[in-house]
């Protein structure tokens, strides 16, 4: 099974749908920004989205953005309510578009936006669409990264910006340390700051920024740990599978290992295309 198809199956099951929508919050389903000891998942995840979008000076109401990996809209729905533009969500997961839809619907939202189901593989978009290209923690998913920056480029106006999150590993891990993580998301690696930096200037973008939120991961990791712990027995009496729960609580741990010893990174990549 390839990586778009095992992604597809993973958020649609049943598991992967209660989990993140009761646990995650079921609106973002990435890394927070923690700011306060009293933050919660809920806000540090807004806060996150609201950061990203004071890296965009350039977008206006009349700006169009494309949301790769958008889960279950809640950044769109965020970006729409605060800047007023148009914002399309694609996403290869039928059960978050239908709900994403329906929240879409639920606030009115819906001319404002567009969900459609396929991959950030393959844009099923013409070349100099939209001004803004943005993502979190989704491109982990593809062993493919160069082409998905490549398919950004294309779809970007001249002047247009891709705007990311997207863990990473640490130049010096050892090559064994992330094996627990990448075994229960079947990836071969996770990718390095290098690396994007490199595949960035390959495929044409000209000015590439990182914002370093490293510190953040762990927290955030925690966090959701303690939420899956307090509502276990409730994620099993609506469905949830004790083998599902049991893998994704010794994956968080192993997220949080890897942050505390300093082997994971994790912020925000800020891409121009020329203009």
């Amino acid at each position: 099974m390839d990586s778009v198809k095992r992604t597809e199956a993973y958020y649609d099951s049943t598991d992967a749908d209660l989990f993140y929508r009761t646990v995650w919050g079921g609106e973002d389903i990435h890394v927070g920004l923690y700011r306060r000891a009293e933050d919660t998942v809920r806000t540090a995840s807004q806060a996150t989205v609201e950061y990203m979008i004071r890296l965009l000076p350039e977008l206006t109401r009349h700006s169009t953005v494309l949301d790769l990996g958008a889960g279950y809209g809640g950044a769109a729905r965020h970006i729409v309510r605060q800047v007023g533009c148009s914002v399309t969500c694609l996403n290869v997961s039928a059960v978050e578009n239908a709900y994403n839809r329906q929240r879409n619907a639920e606030e009115q939202l819906t001319e404002a936006i567009r969900v459609v189901h396929g991959n950030f593989e393959e844009l099923p978009f013409g070349k100099n669409t939209f001004e803004v290209v943005w993502s979190e923690e989704a491109f982990l998913h593809s062993p493919h990264k160069e082409q998905i920056l490549a398919e950004a480029w294309k779809v970007l106006k001249p002047g247009g910006v891709l705007l990311f999150t997207d863990p990473m590993q640490a130049p010096d891990c050892p090559p064994s340390v992330l094996q627990p993580i990448l075994r229960r998301l079947d990836l071969d690696g996770l990718s390095t700051l290098a690396y994007y930096r490199q595949a960035a200037h390959k495929v044409g973008f000209g000015t590439t920024t990182f914002f370093e939120l490293s510190q953040h991961l762990t927290r955030h990791y925690s966090a959701i740990l303690n939420i899956l712990r307090s509502q276990e027995v409730d994620l099993r009496q609506k469905g949830c599978s004790s083998t599902y729960l049991r893998n994704m609580a010794e994956g968080l741990q192993h997220w949080i290992e890897g942050g505390e010893k300093g082997w994971l990174r994790w912020g925000v990549f800020r891409m121009v295309k020329p203009g």
